[in-house]
């Protein structure tokens, strides 16, 4: 016997049915704040951004010099910022 997925069993009224699969990918797509925040390099490009609006270059050239990390890798962090709300 092969066991299938789905269809799913109807939910009686006043009752819900948990997606756990679908919560977990809900998660995985968006970084919650404390992972986020979490990484050095990101709680550092925060403190030079409290002080005003920089350009990425500029930033780049603080986080390079501190962190030794390459300017695509600042990129992939500014973005990550970004795409949750923080830059």
């Amino acid at each position: 016997m092969v066991a299938t997925i789905g269809p799913w069993p109807e939910v009686p009224p006043g009752r819900f049915r948990i997606d756990l699969y679908k919560s977990f990918l809900i998660y995985s797509a968006e970084m919650h704040a404390f992972d986020v925040l979490g990484d050095p390099v990101r709680r550092r490009i925060l403190e030079l951004l409290a002080d005003g609006e920089q350009t990425s270059g500029s930033v780049a050239g603080v986080i390079q010099a501190e962190f030794g990390i390459s300017q695509p890798a600042v990129s992939q962090h500014l973005r990550v910022l970004r795409d949750n709300g923080f830059a």
